[in-house]
């Protein structure tokens, strides 16, 4: 059983209904139960919340010489088997992570797209931004900048389809052969890339490219006979769950890590480049899987959470894999919403994620935060791309 520890301070005593804490335990049961922390609705508001914290405490900065700041919500505390009270409470060998970054050069885009260089209005790059967001759960990622890629280096030859869709070959000597298109890649396109340009196996590979899109060549994987990539701004390898593995993917497919669709977007969209990326590193961090769905059977095997659910999707039952079936409603100024309880404001929802600075947090970065539910599975053990 995985617990979260949301930390309240007396200015929230009885929101819960248990009095003043230093932190209340959650269980994730709870969140929809009916009886749990906050009557009928489970609004947890508090999930959305960070605390000031000491120099020496794990956090992040907001502003420059600020205080810093650590999330309400506290992770790991089972997964890491230590005691959320001790010191060592997240060890920092087991929260600390190394991404190596590639990215497609685009000379429209400042730097040639670079996310070390693209910088918002106060002049913070977008890596900073990420790693300072993750940083507030106590989690330390080191982004390494790596290659730049032109279009030519990412143009590969690879297998295509018959014509017939029902015909399949698993032989790839047998497989005619197409050009790809480097402006719209595909699964196996990015496990090439992986492959090929993939420097320290003990890091989590990351790719800013250029868009994900319906080739005459795709599906390359049996799920995405299921899912068009057309239009998804970012990918990753595996939605986190155990039953990822169940999707039966071509003997000659290689991994990938993450893949962010840089120019699905406005180079002035900080906003949503930062949220894509932060939804795409949770899936490899295993964070968002408890909501998710069966995929559709593929060679007789279902996984049970393997074909991702939005959060917060209450009202789009034919997107990914449909409705939400756990929403967390937490309550936030959005005037799009006529009452203020909004179920589609956390990072592993369809689209950005709900920024808070200026509402609930000072700050000169977008802050994302993730959901109670999302953080449930949290796990460093399968980080896909590492070891490939």
């Amino acid at each position: 059983m995985y617990i979260l520890t949301v930390m309240v301070h007396e200015w929230l005593v009885g929101v819960h209904g248990v009095g003043y804490s230093d932190n209340v335990i959650l269980y994730r049961e709870h969140l929809q139960s009916g009886n749990g922390t906050s009557g009928a609705d489970e609004r947890v508001d508090e999930q959305v919340g960070i605390h000031e914290v000491d120099d020496d405490d794990p956090g992040a900065q907001l502003t420059d010489n600020g205080p810093k700041y650590h999330s309400n919500v506290h992770v790991g505390e089972l997964h890491w088997d230590t005691d959320p009270t001790s010191e060592a409470s997240t060890p920092e060998a087991q929260t600390q992570l190394t991404v190596e970054v590639d990215y497609v050069r685009n000379e429209s885009w400042p730097a040639n797209g670079s996310p070390f260089e693209i910088n918002n209005t106060n002049n913070v790059a977008l890596i900073e931004a990420i790693e300072r967001n993750y940083a507030l759960y106590g989690v330390d990622l080191e982004f390494v900048e790596s290659d730049e890629l032109t279009r030519e280096d990412i143009t590969f030859q690879y297998p295509g389809y018959l014509p017939d869709p029902g015909t399949r070959i698993y032989d790839p000597e047998d497989i005619p052969m197409n050009q790809t298109d480097p402006s719209q890649l595909n699964r196996w396109e990015l496990g090439k890339i992986e492959d090929e340009y993939h420097n320290d196996t003990d890091a989590l590979h990351m790719l800013w490219g250029t868009s994900l899109g319906d080739q005459p060549d795709e599906p390359s994987s049996e799920i995405d006979e299921r899912t068009s990539l057309s239009g998804a701004t970012g990918m990753a390898m595996h939605v986190g769950s155990p039953d990822g593995p169940l999707v039966n993917q071509l003997p000659y497919e290689t991994g990938f890590g993450i893949m962010i669709a840089r120019d699905d977007f406005s180079k002035n969209d900080f906003h949503g480049l930062q949220s894509v990326g932060m939804h795409e590193l949770g899936h490899a961090f295993s964070i968002g899987w408890a909501d998710d769905a069966p995929i559709p059977t593929i060679g007789g095997l279902v996984g049970e959470h393997a074909y991702e659910v939005y959060s917060g999707n209450i009202g789009m039952p034919n997107r990914a894999g449909g409705i939400d079936p756990t929403p967390e409603n937490v309550s936030l100024p959005n005037s799009s919403v006529a009452s203020p309880t909004y179920p589609w404001w956390s990072l592993m929802k369809f689209g950005p994620a709900f920024d808070t600075t200026g509402v609930r947090h000072p700050g000169e970065i977008p802050v994302l935060h993730f959901s109670l539910e999302e953080l449930s599975t949290v796990d460093f053990e399968a980080i896909p791309s590492k070891e490939d």
